[in-house]
């Protein structure tokens, strides 16, 4: 009962969190449109064309998915993460507005289809970008947490809402109709992101700039980076990590299945179960159910202190599933085993990407998401083109029996792995957002600052309660997560301090007793670091010494305090 009254608070508290509320609906919106958009493109294409101008608009789709990605972890390395954000949605609205306005004057129907792809590449191009945006957004690790389990239940809700939004208006409007849907909801999401670019303070942006800049683990081949040079530096990445391999295959194997059972429920509905021609979207629906219903139970599993076997676990669940359904057949027992997949699949993408982040080092988080989506849509070609061959062969059991051997010999392979991964998923990737935020640590080098980060303690304060007091010896430098704090020198009000601000700098560096009282205003939350992590970190950067002198200087030769109302 206590643990999931904490639970329940936490989502109290996450929906507290305005920015993380929107980048959540944005990342809906962005599935959605996905999954709306390819099949009113695939419908229009086939209307006016017919089949072969079908599967040409699909490869064209979907092309993007692989160029993108490489592409937006160069870029988060470069720009403002959050204003790049919110151009990659502008540039996705435009795309889908300007694909429905094509679509509707019948213009040649590859204009329309090129719309298409280049929307469906800022979609692609904004999940890694998101993922490097959401850390600095969230106050806390449980909002992390939350965080990532809301951007599973968006994208599993999506697997219905999509299509739904699809079937819906081509059977009202057509086509042009869904595409302008998607467009407004595209331009809704990048409105709501605009205030997390406006909070992106100009001197964090220019440190963070700075510090990836410095990291040997992040290399630019120059002003201009071509798509193969992006994927070269994704790929290094992974490289200096091999405790990524694992996650990132079982990454892959969750869309190659994507990839495979799209085309094997074409033919499998109708030649091995009789179905109607809207039999592989009813089987695509129970997954969808499956995923779903995977979301309200994902929270407390992904919960566990290693992620791992969850993973194992997962995978080998889909592909003893997959190889029951060739061998039993029926429909009910394919509805009732492809809801076991998508419930599967669901969960072992959300405790992938959860390794993920917690494994990898911070100043690699973008290129791994970046190698995630490209995979992404490398797994989902491979999937499709090895089941549509064993299709041809063997027919579509055959093609299912050859998917669950593949998922249980890729287990074979990665397992050791994913293990590693496991035992390095201690980055405190949260600390390391709000800790670059500060002037004071953005000058120093990925390794210090992820030092001090893991030195630093979370603790809760009540309202009204008092952090440090005047005159008293320092120990403690405090880091504002949440909350709203008073600064006061002799019983006199000086400032207030909220996210992203810190205090206590003066007692530690010039070894004198606290030269203010810091009193919460509101119930908060602080990052406590001690004395000799943070004098560590800060007296072995020449440029953060500067800074934090600097501020210490014009404390002292501040003039005395005066009466602050409240007004």
């Amino acid at each position: 009962m206590h643990d999931g009254g904490r639970h329940d608070n936490s989502y109290r508290q996450a929906l507290s969190n305005r920015g993380l509320v929107a980048i959540t609906f944005a990342a809906l919106t962005n599935t959605i449109n996905e999954w709306a958009m390819y099949i009113a493109a695939i419908v229009y294409a086939f209307e006016r064309g017919g089949a072969s101008t079908a599967g040409f608009a699909s490869l064209a789709i979907l092309f993007p998915v692989c160029v993108a990605a490489p592409l937006a972890g160069i870029a988060t390395d470069r720009h403002p993460p959050a204003r790049l954000l919110v151009a990659t949605h502008i540039v996705e609205a435009s795309a889908l507005a300007a694909a429905a306005m094509t679509a509707m004057v019948d213009a040649p129907i590859g204009v329309t289809i090129a719309c298409c792809a280049i929307a469906q590449g800022g979609i692609t191009f904004t999940r890694p970008v998101t993922a490097v945006v959401t850390p600095g957004v969230v106050r806390t690790a449980r909002e992390l947490t939350v965080a990532n389990v809301w951007a599973s239940t968006a994208e599993n809700a999506s697997m219905l809402l999509g299509p739904l939004l699809a079937t819906v208006m081509l059977a009202v409007s057509g086509a042009p109709a869904v595409l302008a849907v998607c467009a407004v909801l595209a331009f809704i999401g990048s409105a709501l992101l605009v205030p997390i670019a406006r909070q992106e303070p100009r001197r964090a942006r220019l440190g963070l700039r700075r510090l990836r800049r410095s990291e040997p683990s992040i290399v630019h081949d120059g002003p201009s980076i071509g798509i193969l040079a992006a994927i070269r530096n994704s790929v290094r990445e992974v490289r200096r990590l091999p405790s990524a391999f694992g996650v990132l295959g079982a990454i892959s194997a969750s869309y190659v299945l994507v990839g495979a059972l799209d085309l094997v429920f074409v033919v499998y509905a109708s030649e091995d179960l009789g179905m109607s021609d809207s039999g592989p979207g009813v089987l695509s629906s129970a997954i969808g159910v499956g995923a779903m219903i995977s979301s309200l139970a994902a929270t407390r599993l992904v919960r566990r202190a290693r992620l791992a076997p969850l993973i194992v676990c997962g995978a080998a669940t889909i592909a003893l599933a997959i190889i029951v359904l060739a061998t039993v057949g029926g429909i009910v027992a394919a509805l009732a085993l492809l809801a076991v997949v998508g419930f599967c699949k669901a969960l072992v993408v959300l405790a992938s990407r959860m390794l993920l982040q917690r494994s990898a080092p911070p100043g690699a988080l973008a290129a791994m998401f970046a190698m995630v989506e490209t995979l992404i849509g490398l797994s989902m070609f491979a999937g499709s083109i090895g089941a549509q061959a064993v299709i041809v062969a063997r027919g579509a059991p055959a093609a299912l029996y050859a998917l669950g051997g593949f998922l249980l010999a890729l287990l074979v392979l990665t397992w050791r792995s994913l293990r590693k991964a496991d035992d390095a998923a201690n980055v405190p990737v949260v600390a390391i957002s709000l800790l670059r935020r500060l002037p004071l640590f953005q000058p120093l080098p990925p390794l210090a600052l992820e030092a001090v980060a893991r030195a630093a303690e979370e603790r809760t304060v009540v309202a009204g309660g008092t952090i440090v007091t005047e005159g008293e010896a320092g120990h403690h430098f405090f880091a504002v997560a949440d909350g709203t704090f008073d600064v006061t020198k002799c019983g006199q009000r000086l400032d207030t301090l909220e996210r992203g601000a810190g205090f206590g700098e003066v007692a530690l560096l010039a070894d004198v007793a606290r030269t203010a009282t810091v009193t919460a205003r509101t119930a908060g939350v602080l990052l406590r670091i001690e004395r000799g992590p943070f004098l560590d970190a800060v007296t072995g950067c020449d440029s953060s010494l500067d800074v934090a002198w600097t501020a210490i200087r014009r404390w002292e030769s501040a003039p005395p305090p005066t009466d602050v109302s409240d007004d």
